[in-house]
């Protein structure tokens, strides 16, 4: 039904000579059959960096409201949101690491799972968790990265911040998180 749908866009578009919609299942498809040989995007990588940011910090954390002290909450930190409200006071406590990488034109990457990054803070600070974006490289040439830099580029598609269970403090060290 989707793939129907798909077909009828890409007509409407006149793209129908150019673009064909294949009726399987991701997991189903075939390089050399289903696809072309070179499949694009050839690698993406979900990417992270350890962060700091008040403005994370009251979306995902409560101290006290109107004198009543609500730090019990806390208990409750969500494992990941996406926030929807541009943000102007990140401040990146590490380089950038791959939590994981897939060669779309190697071998099927496992279904689900988990990574360990050990994330080295290159600033002294507080870091309240972890960011994580999408990093694609569509060929040998051409890649695209939606890491969010400013206040309204954290606005885009795919992006994730994970808070630490509590804020900690931080010096230029390698700093583990799961």
């Amino acid at each position: 039904m989707l793939a129907g749908i798909a077909r009828q866009i890409v007509a409407l578009n006149g793209l129908s000579e150019i673009i064909t919609v294949v009726s399987k299942r991701s997991t189903e498809l075939v390089v050399g059959d289903d696809l072309p040989e070179a499949v694009i995007p050839a690698v993406a990588a979900c990417c992270c960096a350890l962060v700091s940011s008040a403005a994370l910090r009251r979306l995902v954390r409560v101290e006290s409201a109107f004198g009543f002290d609500l730090s019990p909450l806390n208990q409750f930190v969500p494992e990941g949101i996406g926030p929807t409200a541009p943000l102007s006071d990140i401040t990146w406590m590490s380089d950038a690491a791959d939590a994981f990488a897939f060669d779309f034109n190697g071998p099927l990457p496992p279904g689900r799972g988990r990574a360990r990054v050990d994330l080295a803070a290159t600033i002294g600070g507080q870091a309240d968790g972890v960011i994580a974006w999408v990093c694609l490289e569509l060929d040998d040439h051409i890649a695209f990265e939606n890491k969010p830099m400013t206040e309204t580029e954290w606005l885009g598609h795919w992006k994730k911040f994970f808070p630490l269970p509590e804020s900690i403090g931080t010096a230029p060290r390698p700093t583990r998180c799961v």
